[in-house]
């Protein structure tokens, strides 16, 4: 059986093999790349917690988190080719402009980690003193420029239209906008 279709919202008219389309119950494989997403960024948190440690662990992490962000679309695309595609540039239209650079952003270094030189993160190594009580530690504090026997920690960053973001922090704000982005797409295909 056969239906017709618009590609991508043209004009141009195609014919496209309805027994081929995937179950609309496919949408749970493309909410498990969202979960899995939210998972690697959970951990890329705590590892920037972390005072010490090798900085190459985030990147392992970010380099995850990138490829399942970007597994979200492209599932989408591949488990609803009917819908989705058409539907797509609607909800791109409902975005403001600073998420719309963010959406941007993410894929272009998603491509810049797999195709390209790596991600564009950078990292600010931050000083940090211990605060003791007694004979116990009981804080590591920042401290407002190194000074011998301060340990640093690492802070990761995108700049993104020009603006500084701490890394974890755009990266959850990329997860909700895409969280958001399969909420409204459910609930206008359901």
């Amino acid at each position: 059986m056969y239906a017709v279709t618009a590609a991508g919202g043209s004009s141009h008219l195609s014919l496209i093999d309805v027994a081929n389309v995937s179950d609309p119950s496919d949408i749970g494989r493309v909410e498990k790349k969202l979960r899995e997403a939210a998972f690697f960024l959970d951990l890329m948190r705590k590892r920037e917690a972390y005072a010490l440690g090798d900085p190459e662990e985030f990147d392992y992490l970010l380099s995850a988190f990138l490829s399942a962000t970007r597994s979200v679309d492209w599932r989408l695309r591949h488990v609803q080719p009917v819908l989705y595609p058409g539907w797509r540039p609607t909800w791109d239209g409902s975005l403001s402009t600073a998420q719309k650079t963010l959406v941007k952003f993410f894929v272009d270094d998603r491509n810049e980690e797999v195709h390209g030189g790596g991600s564009d993160r950078r990292e600010n190594l931050v000083p940090l003193g211990v605060e003791m009580k007694g004979a116990e530690i009981v804080a590591l504090v920042r401290l407002p420029a190194p000074r011998p026997g301060a340990i640093a920690a690492s802070e990761y960053y995108f700049k993104v239209d020009g603006a500084e973001r701490r890394a974890t922090e755009a990266c959850a704000e990329y997860v909700a906008l895409l969280r958001d982005m399969l909420v409204n797409y459910k609930a206008n295909h359901s």
